[in-house]
């Protein structure tokens, strides 16, 4: 027996297909992006609906959404975008002034707070974690503590495998085990590294 596949046709006023849109830009500029700017045509979008004529439209509502720090579109229909790094799934700064021990430290102090956060909520998203975690850190260090929960976080493989298609990363009630390993797993990495660069001080 073949199965059957259902189509449906969706009715959307302009406004909610400018946001559509505008939400499909975004999130695809952020899942793509190396860094934390990405440009695109905007005649890539819109599937047989011509964007251009909204052009106005479209520079607005990208500059009302949270995730866009900046934004511009050009007369050649060009869309540059620069996101918040919070929101870009795979983006941190090199740390250069932290040693192993530091960073498992940071991390170990992590894996307590967002074990009893997730405990409490249900579930929350890796970039609400880590920026609650942070903010109520000393102003001067949390550069460096941002950066070293998203660079270990991310080499934990966990993003890659929980990544929604909003590009946010939920830990919940069913992941938080396998979450909290990837963490004390790290760490434990990280404890070794320590070990090793203090031989190599002696």
């Amino acid at each position: 027996m073949k199965n059957e596949v259902s189509t449906f046709t969706i009715s959307m006023t302009k406004e909610e297909m400018l946001k559509f849109y505008v939400n499909k830009i975004i999130e695809n500029g952020i899942r793509e992006c190396s860094e934390f700017n990405f440009s695109v045509y905007l005649t890539e979008y819109g599937d047989g609906i011509d964007l251009t004529k909204y052009k106005d439209e479209i520079l607005k509502l990208l500059y009302k959404d949270e995730r866009i720090a900046d934004v511009t579109i050009d007369d050649e229909m060009c869309i540059d975008m620069v996101f918040y790094t919070s929101y870009c799934p795979y983006f941190y700064d090199e740390i250069n002034t932290l040693d192993s021990k530091a960073q498992s430290e940071i991390l170990s102090d992590f894996y307590y707070y967002s074990s009893s956060r997730v405990f409490e909520n249900g579930y929350l998203s890796i970039r609400a974690l880590i920026d609650d975690f942070v903010n109520n850190k000393d102003e001067d260090y949390r550069e460096d503590i941002y950066n070293t929960l998203k660079k270990n976080i991310i080499e934990t493989g966990f993003i890659d495998k929980y990544i929604e298609n909003n590009n946010e990363t939920y830990v919940t009630l069913e992941n938080k085990k396998e979450f909290e390993k990837l963490l004390l797993d790290r760490i434990k990495t990280l404890e070794k590294s320590s070990e090793a660069e203090y031989e190599e001080e002696l």
